[in-house]
């Protein structure tokens, strides 16, 4: 196995930190930082570097997917659709908020 271009791991990151600040801009407005950085139940200060260094840890990154309802992949790779659509949503939030104390302390 070859190591990893460390090239293209700074590039997908700071793909992957594009994405996720347009993510919160785009359901949260351009000053929704507080409100997704409590959502997610870290402060805005973690919330900043995940979208400044596009690192996050993946316990974080499934409470981000779950409170925005972004899809994974278009999250992953940039192309798709953006967001799941709303009976996936609510799917996906009914069986998840029964398991939410997964996360409490992650």
């Amino acid at each position: 196995m070859q190591p990893e271009d460390p090239e293209s791991c700074a590039a997908f990151r700071h793909s992957l930190a594009h994405r996720l600040r347009y993510v919160r801009r785009e359901r949260f407005g351009e000053h929704g930082l507080e409100a997704l950085a409590e959502l997610l139940k870290v402060s805005a200060r973690t919330w900043t570097t995940c979208e400044s260094c596009g690192t996050i840890s993946g316990g974080l990154l499934l409470r981000f997917i779950e409170v925005t309802g972004v899809e994974p992949c278009w999250l992953l790779r940039g192309s798709g659709p953006r967001y799941r659509s709303a009976s996936a949503q609510t799917a996906f939030s009914q069986n998840t908020r029964s398991k939410s104390h997964w996360f409490e302390h992650g």
